[in-house]
């Protein structure tokens, strides 16, 4: 599961070089649907570093004001989303059904969090009394 932060610069760690089809071109589209809203919201990142080969670290800026070919995206509202990153050859196509994109190479969850937002949660008290009977 990968925690992104309202509001922040975000990065994430992926393995997506081990999955990918071909060797150069290669540029990553992210989709993401927030699993209550069903609502999609598709970004390319802002900076891919690959310095080591056994990881990616991808930079995205998770910001109210979107500009999606430059790694900003709104994921609101805070919680669990579903992303899927896809292998394509261009370096700014947003739709994961252009002829760019190559394929599915990654899937998983976005938990989205504010900084400034506390869980609360609600203590229900009862006066009920449960029996157990036992033979």
């Amino acid at each position: 599961m990968i925690h992104i932060t309202r509001g922040a610069i975000n990065y994430i760690y992926t393995t997506l070089k081990e999955k990918q089809t071909n060797t150069t071109g290669v540029y990553y589209l992210f989709e993401c649907e927030n699993i209550l809203t069903k609502e999609k919201k598709y970004f390319l990142p802002e900076s891919v570093d690959v310095t080591t080969d056994r990881y990616e670290k991808i930079k995205m800026r998770e910001n109210d004001s979107e500009i999606p070919a430059s790694g900003k995206v709104k994921l609101k509202p805070s919680g669990t989303w579903k992303y899927t990153v896809y292998e394509q050859t261009s370096s700014s196509n947003l739709v994961p059904t252009a002829e760019s994109v190559v394929g599915v190479i990654e899937t998983g969850i976005l938990q989205v969090s504010n900084a400034t937002e506390e869980v609360t949660y609600n203590f229900h008290s009862t006066t009920e009394t449960n029996y157990i009977h036992i033979p």
